[in-house]
């Protein structure tokens, strides 16, 4: 992967404060923006203070939300690989619809609100990275009743999906439709067709209230053209996802009676349910523990588990009013705002498995080659080292090199006097392949240690752990290596005589470290004694 390690960063929040109403005019301010980060709101005569990552007040137009929300890095990171997400969340009637779509059949481009200037914005990006090929799709859906419709779907055939869970990459919705797009118009047309089938409704504080959650996902996928080298980065997935929840509602407030009284109930039960959820991953960081995390309770959970604590990107716009009468409902929704800028998530980029295989064994290939190489250097060291000294001393401090590990002192071989080999033999048994004869078939065949020239010799063992071929005087290996012809100088023999002991001692201390002790026997059950019942003296 492109990233070894996954860097934490916290959910970022901004808060919007919509203008006065028409029948608000008359009613007090209840809260005040004191800088770009602080609130100052007042509830019963005593004032409370809230901070977050921005602030926008009522004169914030589309285009200044837009280009200081962040929702710019966001599609930045989704062309990268990355996966965002933007929410809306606040009471009904405070303008979360009207900044996520925007004013519906906008006459001038100021109306827009997030998704159709997104839209616009990540086209024109992949339009400036001339050595990519960038591919779009589009979904949207609704949440209505806890009941998931596709929205490109014409509502004669829709019906309702289901949510269903991968054991590897989460929760998803089964037959949902996504959409291919070249050019950014015909997609904001497709999308605002869309959004106009999605369930709304009108009560005593919004004429057109959304009656379900809408979830509007932009997936991007970023490939090298072809023709590219092989060096270029990888094929990316990455994807956005703009989020317009509906607003929760007091009864007494809104004069909802009938279907309308039945889908606030369900409004309010989602957004019960993110609440608990939200507050469970703050409370065990960010540990989906099934107790304290109820995610899957309910459809709009399960489909945001994995932007809160997940491995994605997370916006939160905030929308409260500055009418006093809504005091108490943007208390609540600055209390949610707290509560999630605690939740940390872990993004990463998305990649192909395949290509995700392919670049992890490039970087282990890497690590190899930069180690093979130290380990070379570290061999020629000794090579030229002992070419300007006499014989074992040198070779002694060489091996503490190697071995990292303090040097051994010269012990005699704990060999049996019996079965000992001559010194012309073990002096034989580390000559080089090339100057021995063939073994046969059933002789072991050694292979060149990696620190010295020569094979390794058998390893001594003890008459506990078994006979070495080179002690046993009839073995085929000890006859045809002491019929081995070898011209070899003094020092030469010496110097290998004493690497192979000190290969010897090591391999031995390294045995009895690993030998295991034998295990304890059970104890046995005690014999239970015998019911009169059992032996047939029953009463």
């Amino acid at each position: 992967m492109r990233r070894t390690e996954k860097a934490s960063e916290a959910v970022a929040v901004i808060v919007r404060v919509r203008p006065l109403a028409k029948h608000e005019k008359g009613d007090a301010k209840a809260l005040v923006c004191q800088d770009d980060q602080n609130i100052e709101i007042w509830h019963k005569k005593k004032p409370q203070n809230f901070t977050c990552n921005r602030v926008f007040g009522p004169s914030t137009t589309q285009k200044e939300l837009f280009d200081n929300s962040g929702v710019e890095e966001l599609l930045d990171a989704a062309l990268s690989g990355y996966c965002g997400t933007m929410f809306a969340y606040g009471p009904t009637g405070c303008g979360k619809t009207h900044t996520t779509l925007g004013v519906e059949n906008a006459e001038s481009l100021s109306e827009e609100g997030l998704v159709p200037r997104s839209i616009r914005r990540v086209f024109s990006l992949a339009d400036s990275r001339q050595s990519r090929e960038v591919r779009f799709r589009v979904s949207c859906l609704e949440i209505y009743r806890e009941q998931i419709h596709d929205l490109f779907v014409p509502d004669v055939d829709r019906t309702s999906l289901l949510c269903r869970e991968h054991p590897k990459y989460g929760f998803f919705v089964d037959g949902l439709v996504l959409k291919g797009f070249k050019e950014a118009h015909s997609t904001i047309s497709s999308v605002c067709k869309a959004l106009r089938s999605r369930h709304t409704g009108s009560h005593n504080l919004n004429a057109r209230s959304s009656r379900s959650h809408c979830l509007l996902a932009l997936h991007v996928d970023s490939l090298p053209k072809p023709g590219s080298s092989p060096g270029s980065s990888p094929p990316t997935y990455g994807s956005m996802t703009f989020v317009d929840l509906a607003g929760c509602e007091r009864p007494k407030d809104t004069g909802s009676s009938g279907k309308t009284l039945r889908e606030a109930g369900h409004i309010n039960k989602s957004l019960y349910v993110l609440g608990k959820v939200i507050q469970g991953m703050v409370e065990t960081k960010g540990k989906r523990s099934r107790n304290l995390v109820p995610y899957r309770d309910s459809a709009l959970t399960k489909l945001l588990i994995g932007s809160l604590g997940g491995s994605s990107k997370t916006l939160m716009v905030g929308c409260i009013s500055p009418a006093a009468a809504f005091v108490a409902e943007s208390i609540r929704t600055l209390d949610f705002a707290n509560c999630v800028k605690g939740i940390r998530n872990q993004p990463v980029i998305r990649l192909d498995p395949r290509e995700k295989l392919i670049a992890e064994m490039r970087l282990e290939i890497d690590r190899l080659r930069d180690e093979n190489t130290r380990l070379r250097d570290q061999l020629s060291q000794p090579a030229d080292a002992d070419a300007h000294t006499d014989e074992g001393p040198a070779r002694t401090s060489d091996s503490k090199t190697l071995f990292g590990g303090p040097t051994l002192p010269r012990l005699p071989l704990a060999m049996p006097s019996a079965q000992a080999p001559s010194a012309a033999s073990r002096v034989e048994a580390v000559a080089p392949p090339q100057v021995l004869p063939s073994l046969p078939q059933s002789a072991p065949q050694h292979t060149p240690s990696p620190f010295f020239g020569a094979p390794p010799p058998p390893l001594h063992r003890s008459p506990r752990r078994g006979v070495s071929p080179l002690n046993n005087p009839r073995s085929p290996v000890r006859q045809v290596w002491e019929a081995a012809p070898v011209e070899r100088g003094s020092e030469e023999l010496e110097s290998e005589r004493l690497e192979r002991e000190l290969e010897e001692r090591l391999a031995d201390q390294l045995f009895e470290q690993l030998q295991l002790k034998p295990m304890a026997k059970p104890k046995a059950k005690p014999k239970q004694p015998h019911s009169d019942l059992s032996q047939g003296r029953g009463g």
